[in-house]
């Protein structure tokens, strides 16, 4: 027999009282033991032994569909979906087992229905990213004007070690807020590559960034392409890459994945805002695609191969239920 938490290996080898319900886990667990992992073994019995905790060490001839019914109603009214379901499906594999050695008449866990998991969302606030955006272009507030054109120009001085690192950062995270793309991708990109795809203007700017696994094209708009013009125009080196990371009186590297994402941390934590990943801005250019243009055109923008990959960035939030509910509800007045 595989090594198995001792708690489990105590539960296993104790005395039980012939056709308990005890025993019939303890038979149970043995009959899995050669089959599944450790880690499989320690849930099952921590799934079972609380149900015979609850139900009582009675015969086992006479549990009934009842009981393992009253018990996964229990859990539901104390614990969320997610901590449920695989506890339910312990119940109903120890159930059919039961029916299949002949010991209950009926497999009573066919009545048992695993709870849907509530689908997390894996990205921040939309108005938490705006929040950070507004924090970061308020601190160059002063640095950076509009001429009578209407053209975003940079103060010729007044630039110091902050300011041009409030501008580098502040333009990464428009890069990521309108493109979607990933944080791997971003670190990629280079000065030439960009200044080739935004050299005309246009309505829209596509560039083309690699990184986790082929070329990606991606979009943004002229709010991001002028501020990348200014950051090569003010940036205080000459560098391959488009972003990079430095400290104060040190020469500057390539910007890492690890790196961008502390950087983003510290903005929003200046912010005061919670932190992110950088990747939850990809989560939130699908989510805000999808609004507005559907899910199939969000698909294009973030060049994901296929829909379904798509779809499980998808996230439909409380407001959108809610407006649902609203528009498909009863519209009529009853008095």
């Amino acid at each position: 027999m595989k090594t198995m938490y001792r708690k489990t290996l105590d539960f296993m080898s104790a005395p039980a009282a012939a056709g308990s319900l005890s025993a019939a886990i303890q038979q149970f667990l043995l009959f899995r033991a050669e089959e599944v992992s450790q880690a499989t073994m320690v849930h099952l019995y921590r799934s079972l032994s609380a149900f015979a905790a609850d139900v009582g060490d009675v015969l086992v001839v006479e549990l009934t569909a009842g009981d393992f019914i009253a018990y996964a109603d229990h859990l539901r009214n104390r614990y969320s979906p997610g901590t449920i379901r695989p506890v339910v499906g312990d119940l109903k594999q120890f159930a059919s087992w039961l029916h299949q050695e002949g010991i209950t008449a009926d497999n009573y866990g066919r009545r048992l229905v695993k709870p849907r998991a509530v689908k997390e969302k894996h990205h921040a606030e939309e108005s938490d990213m705006l929040t950070l955006i507004r924090r970061l272009a308020g601190t160059l507030e002063g640095l950076l004007h509009r001429d009578l054109f209407g053209a975003l120009r940079a103060a010729d001085d007044g630039w110091n070690y902050e300011s041009l690192k409030t501008l580098h950062d502040l333009t990464a995270v428009m890069l990521l807020y309108e493109s979607g793309c990933r944080a791997g991708e971003l670190c990629n990109l280079s000065s030439h590559r960009l200044n080739k795809a935004f050299a005309q203007p246009a309505p829209a700017y596509s560039l083309v960034a690699y990184g986790k696994t082929n070329d990606r094209t991606y979009h943004v708009t002229q709010s991001t392409v002028e501020l990348y013009r200014l950051w090569y125009e003010k940036r205080p080196f000459a560098l391959t890459w488009a972003f990079c990371s430095w400290r104060r009186g040190g020469a500057p590297e390539k910007l890492s994945a690890p790196a961008l994402g502390q950087m983003l941390a510290r903005r929003c934590r200046q912010a005061g805002i919670r932190p992110f990943r950088p990747h939850s801005m990809r989560h939130a250019k699908v989510i805000r695609s999808r609004k507005l243009v559907g899910l199939e055109l969000a698909s294009r923008l973030v060049d994901h191969a296929n829909i379904q990959t798509t779809r499980a960035y998808d996230y439909i939030d409380d407001g959108e239920v809610g407006v649902a509910a609203r528009l498909t509800g009863y519209s009529g007045k009853l008095w």
